[in-house]
């Protein structure tokens, strides 16, 4: 049995029907075994560090794997063609918002990859892309912003988002408090 064999065994174990049932409620969809958060952490802490284990585990395309494989991978080693493949892999917008997001924001690039989704015509992409620069602005220093991008960025938030579906929306909304909360000039 291989790694990613063990570990899908594991999660498959601590998987539960409510579980499963509230996750669906909350829009995840496809394949998932229903393992609480809590039960992933301590699987996460045994396996941190393999980048080579995260990458296999999210291309299962099984929920929990890849709920998984964003609290183990390292988006700073991760090409940005193994991050445009998570982006438009991902299976519902848990995955895009929170596990691809914060794992791209980790990357040199996050910037370029997040300004590159929002763009998208795909909606969990787009959010993902929202996602993506909202951790850009949590975790880079005011001086390496570019505070004008930001800016259109806003204004581009305040003639589409009345207009974009929920998701999206839900999203650029989290885009405006964030800028609006990180203390900066805007």
């Amino acid at each position: 049995m291989n790694r990613v064999e063990e570990v899908m065994a594991e999660l498959k174990k601590k998987g539960s029907e409510q579980t499963r049932k509230t996750l669906r409620r909350h829009g995840v969809t496809g394949d998932l075994f229903g393992v609480k958060i809590a039960d992933l952490k301590p699987i996460a802490k045994k396996i941190k560090g393999d980048q080579e284990l995260a990458c296999q585990l999210y291309a299962t395309g099984n929920y929990d794997a890849m709920y998984l494989a964003g609290l183990v991978a390292d988006g700073s080693q991760m090409t940005k063609r193994q991050l445009d493949s998570w982006a438009k892999l991902a299976t519902c917008n848990a995955i895009s918002e929170y596990t691809v997001s914060k794992v791209a924001s980790e990357h040199p690039r996050a910037r370029d990859l997040a300004v590159k989704w929002i763009k998208s015509k795909q909606e969990p992409i787009a959010c993902c892309g929202w996602c993506t620069y909202i951790g850009v602005l949590a975790t880079r220093p005011d001086e390496e912003l570019d505070l004008s991008e930001v800016k259109e960025l806003l204004d581009r938030v305040a003639q589409q988002i009345h207009s974009a579906p929920n998701l999206a929306r839900y999203s650029m909304n989290n885009y405006v408090i964030a800028v609006g909360t990180d203390g900066m000039p805007l």
